[in-house]
């Protein structure tokens, strides 16, 4: 009997483990310009006193880096999204206890303009070659 199996259920035990005790909790799902209570927890206990800093599109040539503010006394603060798009949540505790990221999507507060605009040009489009192909008679 092959102890693999075992094994790798235990190396996802410990890391599911080690994932849920430290981490940066916020609600789900982030819109734009929605104000949101971020919680910051390692080892079970709130980390207080941590500065949370925000990283707009992360690895990117347009990132762009803002303090969103310090953690009180049970680990939370607020935070607005400023923008939509991939954002990086990154916590330095104060105790010199080790740096909390996490990634997360932030959805735009409505529909935007310029996608909207670019569906309705390349429906436009797509129709006007639709309707020359079916008065030519011919496919393609």
């Amino acid at each position: 009997m092959s102890r693999r199996p075992a094994a790798i259920a235990a190396v996802l035990a410990i890391a599911t483990a080690g994932a849920a005790a430290a981490g940066i909790e916020v609600p789900e799902p982030l819109v734009a310009g929605r104000d949101v209570i971020v919680r910051l927890e390692a080892g079970g206990s709130p980390v207080s006193g941590a500065v949370l800093t925000a990283i707009y599109h992360p690895r990117s040539r347009v990132a762009r880096e803002e303090t969103v503010g310090v953690s009180g006394a049970d680990g939370s603060l607020a935070w607005t999204p400023r923008a939509a798009g991939l954002v990086r949540l990154r916590a330095e505790p104060a105790a010199g206890a080790g740096e909390l990221s996490r990634d997360l999507a932030v959805r735009f507060a409505g529909v935007p303009p310029p996608g909207v605009l670019t569906l309705v040009l390349a429906a436009a489009i797509l129709g006007s070659g639709l309707v020359a192909g079916l008065r030519s008679g011919r496919p393609g």
